[in-house]
């Protein structure tokens, strides 16, 4: 990993699976896609966003010039946020009416919002730093989808919260954030290198997140056939071709034929 040292502060609230589910998707954007939560839980969530954004200093963690100021920070950071997310994760889940079909929705829509947004800034991020993060987002949504209907699916008398996966998630919601404060223009002098060193820790943890799912059989038995589609590695590809489909760097060919010419510069 490229920042082993960052781990969740001690004494931070442990929320059910579902609770940071949740996490990983609402604390990003903290809005509503959907226009499935009432009004005044949209404001409620309106207002911890703004509440985070005004405390958390993500400038410290994007403009450190050494790896060690880089740990501290978001260390700092990272206990400052906690507190937001898991309120966040506690609207909802409340405003969905502990609802699983309506969450799952939810967070879908939540997942392409914050695709879209990457995908709309691209050139916030250089390319490399782009598909890392995109890939992390992915791959944590999917684990994060797994780990929900694991919990749905068990009596909530033996709903035991995967505590390594509530670790990974929080830190991944935390680095996409942060990644995300530079990609809507919060953060305008973020330092590249730091940029791409979070992207890669995203993506690593979400291989941690993602290996620890299969082992231990979290997802439904209808994905199983396609585990390999939802690896980190095999996304990183998905990634890279739906960025080369937005930038139209594809071509098209009506025939095999065709493209095989085209490939050969006949």
């Amino acid at each position: 990993m490229v920042l082993p040292l960052l781990v969740p502060p001690a004494g931070i609230w442990r929320p059910s699976a579902v609770h940071a589910f949740l996490v990983s998707l609402s604390a990003i954007r903290l809005a509503d896609p959907t226009g499935m939560l009432p009004a005044d839980a949209a404001q409620r969530l309106a207002e911890i966003g703004g509440g985070l954004r005004s405390r958390v200093e993500f400038e410290a963690v994007l403009r450190a010039r050494t790896t060690k100021e880089m740990k501290k920070a978001l260390v700092e950071s990272l206990g400052q946020a906690a507190d937001y997310y898991v309120e966040s994760a506690m609207v909802i889940w409340r405003a969905l009416g502990h609802d699983y079909s309506r969450l799952l929705q939810f967070s879908r829509a939540s997942s392409k919002a914050v695709e879209g947004e990457l995908f709309q800034r691209y050139t916030r991020l250089e390319r490399r730093t782009l598909v890392a993060t995109l890939t992390g987002v992915r791959v944590m949504t999917k684990v994060g989808e797994w780990v929900l209907l694991s919990e749905e699916h068990t009596p909530p008398a033996e709903r035991v919260p995967p505590f390594d996966y509530l670790d990974h998630v929080l830190i991944a919601t935390f680095l996409t954030a942060c990644l995300m404060s530079h990609v809507q223009g919060e953060v305008e002098t973020a330092r590249p290198s730091n940029l791409e060193k979070i992207a890669k820790e995203l993506l690593e943890i979400s291989k941690i997140a993602y290996d620890q799912a299969v082992r231990d059989g979290l997802y439904p038995p209808a994905d199983e056939p396609q585990l390999w589609y939802w690896s980190p590695s095999w996304q990183e590809g998905e990634v890279e071709a739906d960025l080369d489909r937005r930038l139209a760097r594809v071509k098209q060919f009506k025939s095999a034929e065709a493209l095989v010419r085209d490939f050969r510069g006949f």
